[in-house]
């Protein structure tokens, strides 16, 4: 009843096994038919238009080698050194570029980038309609995926229905352009067909790549996309593929969904080093521009880790903390509460606390919430910072004692 993990799979099959097999049946088909034709060539009818053209001919005479050559071997041979040709290209593409690009690559952002060497990047991220990723599709049908975005919403069935079909049907007609138009302008017509259809195709695809490219977030978009593809990857590495599909491979993983997850969620109202999480900037509506939003509470990048906390005991109305939160309904109370009172009270122009003592108090607090960076603390830092902590007051008005174990 829903697109989903086994859709996927039977749109493979279609593409990778049935797809292929029609078309080499035909392939053979038309082959068939080249060498049942190849008699009718341009100089046969001149031969039979013309009287004083004999169609006996003599053995030798090398219009009858051009006229009745065989297609085996001598077709055949081109067909099979150009088909080598081309297949040697794509092996030589398949050893050589991932060598050329077989270096380690640094995309995404902040605490979740994916150091990969580029050539273990093989597919891009799965389809999963969590994940902000625009799927696009090859370039041979780039030009229709191009349209859909310059037509209105309701015309975009002529694009993905009507179109195709149009094209088919130009291109099933061409054997019979000699037949209508004559043979000379029957093939001029083939060729502007086909010279003319391939550079309108390029055109719009290459319209649609420079306008992608020329995006201001471009750049961004493009590492996110890598990000998830090269954790994809290394996730199928080291678990394989589980039975639900390869979507579940980044739904199932922190590092991919947590930025997600912030950005829906907490992105509304906090920052995480100035973005929602994703490195896109929340925006508003002001005067009719969009312009970057201030954010209402505190940034949480870094949040419990040594340099946040003293940073926020230094100065909680600082806009990284407390400093917007009076923009919104009963910020007031927070901007003016407890915790600026103590700032005021301990660490401010009059206060007893030096900021030696304010890193030694935060380093003991952020040691409870044991990040996996945070670096064990000297005998003397534990000194100091229980000291600081056991001599001064941090009850609120209320009488009640913050506790920050398991912090």
């Amino acid at each position: 009843s829903e697109f989903g993990n086994l859709t996927l799979t039977r749109l493979y099959t279609i593409h990778v096994i049935v797809l292929p097999v029609i078309a080499l049946l035909l392939f053979t088909f038309h082959m068939a038919l080249i060498r049942r034709e190849r008699l009718r060539t341009a100089k046969i009818r001149e031969a039979a238009d013309d009287p004083e053209i004999d169609f006996q001919l003599d053995e030798d005479d090398p219009v009858k080698d051009e006229i009745t050559q065989p297609y085996w071997p001598y077709q055949t041979t081109r067909t099979l050194v150009l088909t080598l040709i081309l297949m040697g290209i794509i092996i030589i593409q398949l050893i050589v570029y991932p060598a050329l690009k077989n270096q380690h690559v640094s995309v995404g952002h902040d605490g979740w980038e994916a150091d990969l060497p580029a050539s273990e990047i093989k597919l891009e991220a799965p389809a999963d309609s969590y994940i902000p990723y625009v799927a696009r599709p090859e370039w041979f049908v780039r030009f229709l995926f191009e349209l859909r975005h310059l037509v209105p919403k309701e015309l975009e069935v002529l694009v993905t229905a009507v179109l195709p079909g149009v094209i088919l049907a130009v291109l099933f007609l061409v054997p019979f352009y000699e037949k209508v138009f004559g043979e000379k302008w029957g093939q001029r017509l083939a060729i502007f067909v086909y010279v003319g259809g391939l550079l309108i195709i390029s055109g719009i695809s290459w319209y649609g790549i420079q306008m992608e490219r020329n995006a201001p977030d471009y750049a961004l978009k493009r590492s996110q996309e890598i990000a998830y593809a090269a954790r994809a990857s290394w996730l199928a590495s080291k678990n394989g593929v589980p039975p639900e599909g390869p979507d579940s491979l980044l739904r199932n993983d922190p590092k991919s969904m947590g930025p997600l997850i912030f950005a829906r969620h907490c992105g509304i109202c906090h920052t995480w080093n100035g973005h929602d999480g994703t490195g896109q900037y929340i925006m508003e509506l002001k005067d009719g521009k969009r312009v970057k939003a201030t954010p209402w509470a505190s940034d949480l990048a870094g949040f419990a880790t040594t340099k946040w906390l003293t940073e926020f005991l230094m100065n909680p109305r600082s806009p990284k903390f407390f400093g917007h939160v009076g923009a919104m309904k009963g910020g007031d109370a927070i901007l003016n509460g407890d915790m600026n009172d103590w700032a005021d009270s301990y660490v401010g122009p009059e206060g007893i606390l030096t900021k030696d003592d304010i890193e030694a108090v935060a380093a003991l607090v952020a040691r409870e919430a044991n990040h996996r960076d945070f670096k064990p603390l000297s005998e003397e830092t534990v000194k100091r910072g229980v000291s600081v902590f056991s001599g001064i007051d941090f009850k609120d008005k209320s009488g009640k004692v913050v506790d920050f174990y398991g912090y």
